[in-house]
């Protein structure tokens, strides 16, 4: 089999250019207000070639004036910040109860939103033409600055390359369904799809609690259980880009059938879906209930409801404790609703999996839940449009 050769840039003043005011826009995020001379000490670029970029990016409205700063002995100099609301990016959740669209600024804030129908039991095309349409409106209706593109999180292992969701566990139907090119060809902007706990790693890094962190795992605690693994700051997709897929561990062989077909997954006895499931065999019914019900019955005090998410939070800690000996991260974060809208279930992961660490990571692994609420999955979604602007060498040399 022939091996795909990586592009090289040597030589290339229009690279040169984009690294630099990557590195300007960047330092700026990350730092808040800057004067040039701070701007020129963090990224290493002299005084004159910070100015001509600051002005640059004036004049395109991504930088501005905060007014001066503290004197170090001369004059007080500007102090220049990012504005983030000069572009916008649209972010897009496809959960399988929902979807959630939302419109972003430059720092991944969601600034509208809307929430559509699951997408379950749908054509996927049915659901990329839902999608359009609430991009379409709310560009209009709130009369937006250029948008710089649509970053989609997908329940799901994907085709980073082509945009293409490759199947969904939990979405029947949704098997090499060419997203990207579908919606792309319906809103006229790029378009790019991402895993969503991928994307929710990569939100976490740049956005929320894991910032600077470069060896981390995410896990998505929803319907569905999925991780995403950051490695060196990049994401390790495996080798047929599947990797994450942390509900389909194995934890009881002779357990119940999943949906993926085998037996015994994570995702059969600690998902919503499990869980969910339960509660409406319990009552006799044969549709499971809904997950805001079940949250709801745990936090009003029912016994069995929370003797299960127990029994769900206990087979998510020896997951933590087997992901953590085998990879070693710097950092493992919990997200998902039932992590977030139910405390005690991560609690009881952290204290299942803290005493069956390793000795020699025990106490240099965190375990965090995530700072970014339920919102983790769209601001991931938005990092896949805003890391084209902040990190476009990392992106562009490592393209086929």
């Amino acid at each position: 089999m022939q091996q795909k050769r990586r592009r090289t840039y040597t030589g290339s003043t229009t690279l040169l250019k984009e690294l630099n005011r990557s590195l300007v826009l960047e330092a700026l995020r990350q730092q808040g207000s800057l004067s040039r001379a701070q701007l020129a000490g963090l990224t290493g670029l002299t005084a004159a070639t910070v100015s001509n970029i600051v002005e640059e990016l004036m004049a395109e409205g991504y930088v501005r004036s905060e007014g001066r700063g503290a004197s170090q002995g001369g004059r007080k100099p500007t102090l220049l910040s990012l504005a983030a609301g000069a572009r916008q990016a649209v972010a897009v959740d496809v959960a399988v109860d929902r979807v959630t669209v939302a419109l972003t600024d430059l720092l991944a804030r969601p600034l509208a939103m809307e929430v559509l129908p699951s997408p379950a039991g749908k054509a996927p095309l049915a659901v990329v033409q839902e999608v359009a349409a609430a991009v379409a409106g709310l560009v209009e209706r709130r009369r937006c600055p250029p948008v710089l593109g649509v970053g989609v999180a997908f329940p799901g292992p994907t085709d980073v390359e082509t945009g293409t969701a490759l199947t969904a566990p939990n979405l029947p139907g949704w098997d090499h369904v060419p997203l990207r090119d579908l919606l792309a060809e319906r809103v006229g902007l790029p378009v790019y799809v991402e895993n969503d706990a991928n994307a929710a790693a990569l939100g976490e890094r740049g956005y929320g609690a894991a910032r600077g962190v470069r060896h981390l795992i995410f896990l998505l605690l929803d319907l569905g259980i999925g991780g995403g693994f950051l490695f060196g700051g990049e994401i390790y997709r495996g080798f047929q880009g599947a990797a994450g897929e942390v509900g389909h561990m194995i934890i009881d062989i002779n357990g119940r059938r999943c949906g993926c077909g085998s037996t015994g997954c994570l995702e059969t006895v600690a998902s919503g879906i499990a869980l969910t499931r339960r509660l409406a065999e319990r009552a006799g019914k044969e549709e499971r209930e809904k997950l805001s019900l079940l949250l709801d019955a745990a936090r009003a005090g029912d016994a069995q409801v929370r003797a299960d998410l127990s029994e769900a939070a206990r087979c998510i800690g020896a997951a933590v404790a087997s992901l953590a000996n085998t990879f070693n991260p710097e950092m493992i974060i919990l997200g998902g609703r039932l992590a977030v809208e139910y405390p005690p279930l991560f609690d009881l992961a952290v204290e299942t999996a803290r005493p069956r660490l390793l000795p020699l990571i025990q106490h240099h692994t965190q375990i965090a839940l995530t700072s970014l609420g339920r919102n983790v999955c769209l601001v991931g979604a938005a990092c896949l449009v805003l890391q084209r602007v902040f990190r476009p060498l990392r992106l562009a040399t490592t393209a086929p």
